[in-house]
């Protein structure tokens, strides 16, 4: 996280003792629906936000790198629908990825930036489902 980060995302003394109630009445409360008071979700949104942001981005650059290098085996093993994997992976699945990726990096709501990532995942892992 950059320092302009860092000092953008922290929150004040006040707010964190205003939260501190919620902390401790946490155990109490228990984790239904495994979530915290909404107080402390957005605290928790708002301080790793940014940090979220660009591990996302950075490990699904990494990860759609990794899934288009399997177009080498799929030349080598399954040589006579190359065409169809070049096809899919390269025309439909890296540009949709690139722009969801584009969509996390502008730092949308929390709730739609876990669910641009979780949509990337699926759509690439999908292709397994073929019969």
């Amino acid at each position: 996280m950059s320092r302009r980060d860092a000092q953008a995302s922290q929150l004040s003394n006040q707010e964190l003792a205003a939260l501190g109630g919620d902390v401790e009445r946490v155990p109490e409360r228990g984790f239904r629906g495994l979530t915290f008071p909404p107080r402390l979700e957005e605290a928790f949104a708002h301080e790793t936000g940014a940090a979220r942001t660009r591990y996302l981005v950075a490990t699904g650059v990494v990860a759609l790198l990794i899934y288009d290098l399997f177009l080498i085996t799929d030349r080598i093993m399954i040589a006579y629908v190359f065409g169809t994997a070049l096809i899919v992976r390269l025309g439909i699945i890296t540009p949709i990825a690139l722009l969801i990726f584009l969509a996390v990096w502008r730092r949308p709501s929390p709730f739609l930036r876990e669910t641009l990532e979780w949509w990337s995942a699926c759509a690439s892992g999908s292709r397994w489902l073929r019969r």
